[in-house]
């Protein structure tokens, strides 16, 4: 579980209270030796100051929770979580090059070993993309949503009308994808 604490020094007090009261309605106990602070601060005063104050380990430069790292740093989360994802793209890709698979069998191997990946990491900490790596992911996303549109006509060609408005509108709307 993250908390996220507006004044970790006022409010410090405050949480180990509500551990402990949880501790007491619930029954079970938290680990204080397993829990970790990560701190989002650049003063070296309050760091001191909420170390004295908290329990927990504080961890270092980075945290890994559910699968993504954590940095100090705004700066550093393109870095630490989107680059890695392009080259684990790349990877993958290279591998699938030269498995006889028909283009739908690609289809259904992009979308379901690379698009929750790409879904995952956008939705866990969205960020703005740097200009010279927006191109790129809006490749990606275009390169999903003509999956999509694939697999629909292919699989229910009855809906092509439908698929027909959304490609108009898509069209409509492109360039928002393109910024």
């Amino acid at each position: 579980m993250i908390v996220d604490l507006e004044n970790p020094i006022v409010s410090a007090q405050n949480l180990l209270k509500l551990i402990s009261n949880f501790s007491k309605v619930s029954g079970y106990k938290i680990n204080v030796q397993k829990s970790q602070a990560f701190l989002y601060t650049s003063n070296r005063q309050t760091e001191s100051q909420i170390r004295n104050e908290l329990p927990f380990t504080i961890a270092s430069k980075r945290k890994k929770y559910l699968g993504i790292q954590l940095t100090r740093d705004v700066k550093d989360f393109f870095k630490e979580k989107y680059k890695p994802l392009l080259s684990e793209i790349k990877e993958d890709t290279n591998k699938w090059k030269n498995i006889p698979c028909p283009w739908m069998g690609r289809i259904n191997i992009v979308k379901m070993a690379i698009l929750p990946k790409v879904i995952y990491r956008f939705n866990a900490i969205p960020i703005k993309l740097p200009m010279r790596n927006r191109n790129t992911f809006t490749l990606l996303v275009g390169i999903a949503i003509l999956f999509s549109i694939m697999v629909e006509l292919v699989y229910n060609p009855t809906n092509s009308v439908k698929v027909f408005l959304f490609l108009h509108i898509l069209s409509s709307t492109c360039f928002f994808l393109t910024f």
